[in-house]
Order: structure tokens, then C-alpha cells, then sequence
């Protein structure tokens, strides 16, 4: 791991170099602070009822996580914000300490601002790669402005190397290298890590912390800040700008999409739940033991609530017709209003012996049932799209 100033350089250059590390940037500040806002943010999530150890993809969401789908819709900000937000203590962790030994020596090669530059670039490139790689993860850490913490050491250790003595360079460079090395080959055999985001961090720290990088010596360092620090600035704003040009736009509200994800798993709980319960009320009564009036009055008192309950849900809930699913929620309306429909007839029908109710009962159920191959089909190409 790297640190920010070795305690016993070995040769008069190394002296010579942390000396100026210290000239250059006399006050670290920028990563430090950055480490202390992210377990800030964590503590901030926990307290507001955010799990602790888990949470989850719609708590994520709700505090800023990168979504393709949110972010392209409008709310690019989710870039920055999502390299704030960690899942859970071991993610928050692992980020936290990585960036504070690498950034604490990268902040005194690169100067306060720019490392802060750099560091909020190489997010916004890690979020953008993630998002064009798979439109439905959720993605958040701090890991692709790592990434790009160690990409600009690297850059820094090529462009300067000059300026960087033999006995620190191999050490530095080993350390860099094999920190990247490491992570993406671990990423690439572990589902749940997103890769593109730490590829996308990774280089673009390395493309600004190129431009960006400056001499330690005084005079060339003051020299070179007069156009390295305005190109690099230019030359990060247009990347994000041709980024964001190019990315697929989302076109449907995401905020009504996730609205409609989170009742189709209420949906399949609680239909299941209901289902079940009919069944064993079905087989209770045909072994004769309940009766009729017991049957009835479990529907009435359980199972038909919870289909009424479901289908106010459902029709609560509105998608354009270009949407994916919107195919998917008229179906599930049509089917929830049936199986409601069925169980209000089936009432008079055990209780009264009504045949009329009986017959529609059994009409009612053939077509909720008639439609569950198409809600299968719907829901597996609104989940391919």
C-alpha cells in the first residue's frame, strides 16, 4: 500500500523528493476530507433507517445511486453523488482505506485542486462506463475514483518520471500496478462488482493525472501550472461532455418504472400468499372439514380483501405505452380485477347455493387463468428490454 511520505527515504534524491512532496503541497487536506464525508454519508443513511450491513437497491436509489436509466433520464448528478454511497461497512471500508493512503500521496504530487479534479473525473468516467455497460445495475462507492487515484499515480510515475528517484519509482509503481492488477482480476471472478466502473476510473485518472501532471522542482512546476492545469480542465470538461452526448438516453420515467417493479414483487408475494391460502381452504372443504359458511367466510374476511387490496394498487400505478411494460401492467390489471370478480361471486354461490354466481365463478377463473401464459411471456420481454 502506498503512504503519503515514506519515513526513512534511503538516498539524498528521495530526501530531496519528499522534501519538495511537502513544498509542492504543504497541507493535505482533500482526501482526507473526502474520506470523511463518505462515513458521513454511511452514518447519515444508517441513521435514517437505511440497513446497516445491506441495503437496499431502492434505498440506494433514493440516495443517489447511478442507474442508467435514472441518470440518463436527467439526473446526471447521480455521477458524483453515487461515489459517495458504499453497500455497507466492509465496501465502505476497503474504499476508505485504499483511498486515503494513495490520495494522501497523490494530493501532494497533483496540489489540493487538482487532485480534487481528478478524483471527481475519474468518477464520473467510472459512472459513465458502468452505465454503458448494463443499463439495470445500481451502482455506488467510491471504487472507480479510486481507481483513478492509483491510474494518476501511474501517470504522474511516466510523465515525471524524472522527477521521481530510482530507489521510490520501482517501489511506487509495484505497489500502483499490482493494487490494479489485483482488484480488476478479483472483480472479473466475482459477480456483484462492477467492473466498468473501476476500468472507467482507472482511466480517466490516468488520462487527466497525465495532463495534469506536474514537476516538483519550483520554477518548472509554477512554469508548467499555466497550461497544464486550464488543458486539463478543458480537456476533462469536453470527455464528460462527449460522454454524456453519446450515451442512449432513457425515455421513460424511471420514477413510475420502479414504482411498478416494487409492486410486481409486492404483487408476487402477496398473490402466492393468497393463492395458497384459497387452496387449502379448497382442500379443507372438499375432505369436509370446514363447511360452506367457514369457506365464505374466510373469503370474505381474507382473500378477497387482499385481491381488492392488490387491484387498488395496481390501478393506482400508470406507464406511457412506449414503456416496456406497460403491456405487463394491463395484463396484471385484467388478471388481479378477475380473480377479485371470481371470489365476489363465489360468495352467494357457497352461501346461498346461487348457480348464476357459480357459473360466472367458474367463467371468471377460466379467464384469469387463460391469462397467465401471456403475463409469463410479458413479463419476460419486458425484463429482456
Amino acid at each position: 500500500m502506498i503512504n503519503d511520505l515514506p519515513s526513512e527515504p534511503a538516498s539524498p534524491s528521495s530526501q530531496w523528493f519528499i522534501a519538495a512532496m511537502q513544498r509542492a503541497t504543504p497541507r493535505v487536506f482533500i482526501a482526507p476530507g473526502i474520506v470523511l464525508v463518505n462515513v458521513l454519508v454511511y452514518i447519515a443513511m444508517g441513521v435514517s433507517g437505511v440497513n446497516w450491513l445491506t441495503p437496499s437497491t431502492s434505498d440506494m436509489l433514493s440516495w443517489g445511486a447511478n442507474n442508467w436509466h435514472w441518470t440518463t433520464y436527467g439526473q446526471w448528478w447521480r455521477l458524483v453523488s453515487s461515489a459517495f454511497l458504499h453497500y455497507g461497512p466492509l465496501h465502505l471500508a476497503f474504499n476508505m482505506y485504499a483511498l486515503y493512503h494513495a490520495g494522501m500521496f497523490a494530493e501532494r504530487l497533483y496540489g489540493n485542486f487538482m487532485f480534487a479534479i481528478v478524483y471527481l473525473f475519474s468518477a464520473i468516467t467510472g459512472g459513465l462506463l458502468s452505465i454503458a455497460f448494463s443499463h439495470n445495475t445500481v451502482s455506488a462507492g467510491a471504487s472507480g475514483a479510486v481507481f483513478g487515484v492509483y491510474g494518476a499515480l501511474l501517470a504522474y510515475l511516466m510523465v515525471q518520471r524524472g522527477s521521481v528517484p530510482r530507489d521510490l519509482l520501482k517501489p511506487l509503481w509495484s505497489s500502483a500496478s499490482m493494487f490494479i492488477l489485483y482488484n480488476i482480476v478479483f472483480g472479473l471472478g466475482h459477480r456483484g462488482i462492477d467492473n466498468a466502473a473501476h476500468i472507467g476510473g482507472l482511466a480517466g485518472g490516468a488520462f487527466l493525472g497525465a495532463l495534469a501532471a506536474l514537476p516538483l522542482e519550483a520554477r518548472r512546476r509554477s512554469a508548467q501550472r499555466l497550461w497544464r492545469v486550464p488543458v486539463s480542465l478543458v480537456a476533462g470538461a469536453a470527455v464528460i461532455a462527449a460522454g454524456v452526448r453519446a450515451m442512449p438516453r432513457c425515455v421513460h420515467d424511471p420514477a413510475l418504472e420502479h414504482r411498478f417493479a416494487v409492486f410486481r414483487n409486492n404483487f408476487a408475494k402477496q398473490e402466492g400468499r393468497l393463492v395458497d391460502r384459497f387452496n387449502n381452504l379448497l382442500r379443507q372443504r372438499q375432505n369436509k372439514k370446514i363447511t360452506d359458511d367457514d369457506f365464505a367466510a374466510d373469503i370474505e374476511k381474507v382473500i378477497l380483501p387482499g385481491w381488492e387490496g392488490l387491484f387498488r394498487q395496481v390501478s393506482a400505478l400508470t406507464l406511457p405505452n412506449t414503456s416496456p411494460s406497460s403491456g405487463l401492467l394491463s395484463l396484471l390489471r385484467d388478471y388481479i380485477g378477475l380473480r377479485r370478480d371470481s371470489y365476489a361471486a363465489l360468495l352467494p354461490a357457497l352461501r346461498k347455493g346461487d348457480q348464476a354466481q357459480s357459473a360466472r365463478y367458474d367463467q371468471l377463473h377460466a379467464r384469469a387463468e387463460a391469462l397467465i401464459p401471456k403475463i409469463t411471456e410479458a413479463i419476460r420481454n419486458a425484463d429482456a428490454d
